[in-house]
């Protein structure tokens, strides 16, 4: 989700406002006069959160280590940092952490197991969302439900998984990218299995 959102450098809690009520436009005759209308604003704030993992080493262990002890404890903490902060992007309840998505994301579909969800319940997720969004929107999903789209090759004739033509680029399902994240994994019996969206706008 870091790779897909929108990153904002502070030092301290952010308030962002948002635009929670649009006005319509009116057509008026000539000469008349026009109807002012109002924008509803309303405010997120953006918490400052603080991810930590500490390792003790000693300096015996440094001196006589055969491979750079440092770089290696870096890339791992690296590692770990990065998941755990994915974790609370998709699953955060907001409790010393951020709130996830999970929690936020509006729910398009309740299914029992991930082997129920068919191709056209994925086309209705995906025309769940208003048509100014889809244009850059792409899938997040388990791995669980990668492989179930997987399985789901054939549309009305059509292949609905693409392989990426070039390594660093993501295969995709029925047009729009794929990225799998092992964060949405089944972690008991109420679980998201995928997303649908333009991620940008997760700051």
């Amino acid at each position: 989700l870091r790779k897909l959102g929108t990153t904002i450098k502070t030092t301290n809690d952010m308030k962002i406002p948002v635009v929670i009520g649009h006005p319509e436009a009116t057509w008026v005759q000539e000469g008349n006069g026009v109807p002012i209308s109002d924008v509803t604003y309303g405010e997120i704030k953006l918490d400052a959160y603080k991810l930590v993992r500490k390792i003790v080493v000693s300096e015996e262990m440094l001196e006589d280590a055969t491979f750079d002890v440092e770089k290696y404890i870096l890339q791992t903490s690296m590692k770990s940092i990065a998941k755990t902060e994915e974790e609370a992007f998709f699953n955060g309840d907001g409790n010393g952490k951020p709130f996830g998505l999970s929690y936020q994301a509006e729910i398009a579909g309740r299914f029992d197991t991930v082997s129920d969800i068919t191709i056209d319940d994925v086309i209705d997720l995906i025309h769940s969302l208003n048509t100014p969004y889809r244009k850059n929107a792409v899938f997040v999903m388990s791995e669980e439900m990668e492989c179930r789209l997987r399985k789901l090759t054939i549309y009305r004739g059509n292949r609905t998984w693409e392989k990426a033509l070039a390594k660093g680029f993501p295969d995709k399902f029925l047009g729009y990218p794929v990225y799998t994240t092992s964060s949405l994994n089944l972690r008991g019996q109420e679980h998201t299995p995928l997303f649908f969206g333009d991620f940008k706008y997760f700051k």
